[in-house]
């Protein structure tokens, strides 16, 4: 029997943030929260090469200022880590970038402690979280299918229930190791998969994919359900 989530708060945490006096602040409230911070840095690069090998963190909290490629960097050193970004502005698609490159979540700097502490425990229950300003942005975007969407709806129709499988999983930033063995199947197989459906839906690399398919509705239940629990 699969044990529930633990969403209780203690859970490791890497906390990055390269100003020393709000790190401390996040790391103060976090921790009597209940979570164990078991390490902490000004940079995500500096704490990949510093950390202890065995160290298990379930969560990285960063800066978003310290870029995409440190999210790619984390994930790939310790793929089954939750990333919550904490960004400076709501801008849809700096979030679907972090989205795509790996991260589970994006709130903005200017939430209260509260609701972090909320929004991490999300994260350990699978969920994905973003600004509710977003989700009030994706309500009223308008119904009727334009041109391009009808090409998107198009092109998505192309795709078999397993490239749509790997699509999703694109979305959450999965390695092909790590896809391959979720659907059983070869990493050959994926990388072959992943070709044909980046050539179908008129994208060029991993990173586009990830954002056509969180633009266009093809990413993992998780997001779906995400997108109803935008924090302030």
């Amino acid at each position: 029997m699969t044990n529930p989530p633990d969403t209780s708060g203690r859970a490791a945490i890497w906390l990055v943030d390269d100003q020393p006096f709000r790190r401390a602040g996040l790391k103060a409230h976090l921790a009597a929260a209940g979570f164990s911070i078991i390490a902490e840095g000004s940079s995500v690069n500096g704490l990949l090469q510093a950390s202890d090998p065995h160290d298990s963190p379930r969560l990285l909290v960063m800066d978003g200022g310290q870029g995409m490629q440190a999210i790619s960097d984390a994930r790939d050193s310790h793929p089954g880590l939750r990333v919550m970004v904490l960004g400076d502005a709501a801008d849809p698609a700096s979030m679907a970038e972090a989205f795509a490159v790996g991260a589970h979540g994006y709130v903005l700097k200017r939430i209260t402690p509260d609701a972090l502490v909320e929004s991490l425990r999300l994260l350990l229950a699978g969920e994905k979280v973003f600004p509710s300003e977003v989700s009030d942005l994706l309500i009223r975007l308008p119904t009727t299918r334009t041109p391009a969407a009808q090409r998107t709806a198009e092109r998505e129709s192309m795709l078999s229930p397993q490239e749509m499988e790997i699509t999703r999983h694109l979305a959450d930033g999965t390695p092909n190791k790590i896809i391959a063995q979720a659907l059983d199947i070869t990493e050959a197989t994926v990388k072959a998969h992943v070709k044909t459906l980046m050539r179908k839906i008129g994208v060029s690399n991993r990173t586009q994919a990830a954002i056509w398919a969180h633009t266009n509705g093809v990413a993992s239940a998780a997001a779906h359900r995400g997108h109803g629990l935008g924090v302030k």
